[in-house]
């Protein structure tokens, strides 16, 4: 029964999968700016994360999971393609080094410190921190990309 169940999860996060792709295949295709998409989908990474941990009702978890896929994959391709883009043809190979070290360190410090706190505050409010750090990371990445009167962005000055 367990085994039909995880299997059964795993289409619907692959078939949410294949939609967020799609779903975030137009929105590239509509030449929406990466910086923008990066912003909208660390917010919205934060947003449906929060739903999903304080909410009760599982067909509702079930649907937002399905979903929670397009902020994902639209900030992390938008990050990969600023990167490409900006970074300087000789350096762009250590550039990506850093860019996956930096995120594998903070994923680890995040996991070491979340198991840490979850004893002493219990795992929601631990699961609600992890999403307003997303939120705030949207928040700054939202700031900095906001245009100055020069009409550079604050990462170009």
């Amino acid at each position: 029964m367990y085994t039909v169940l995880r299997n059964r999860n795993y289409f619907l996060l692959w078939i949410g999968g294949l939609i967020s792709s799609l779903g975030d295949w137009v929105l590239m295709g509509k030449k929406i700016p990466p910086a923008r998409v990066i912003w909208g989908g660390l917010f919205g990474k934060g947003l449906t994360y929060l739903l999903v941990f304080n909410s009760r009702s599982f067909p509702l978890v079930l649907l937002i999971f399905i979903l929670s896929g397009t902020p994902a994959i639209g900030w992390q391709i938008s990050a990969q393609t600023l990167i490409q883009t900006t970074a300087e043809e000789r350096l762009r190979g250590r550039v990506f080094g850093a860019y996956g070290a930096i995120l594998s360190l903070f994923l680890l410090l995040g996991t070491g410190l979340g198991s840490v706190l979850a004893v002493s505050l219990q795992i929601v409010p631990v699961l609600d921190i992890g999403c307003a750090l997303l939120l705030i990371a949207g928040i700054v990445a939202l700031f900095v990309s906001i245009k100055n009167e020069d009409g550079k962005s604050r990462s170009e000055v």
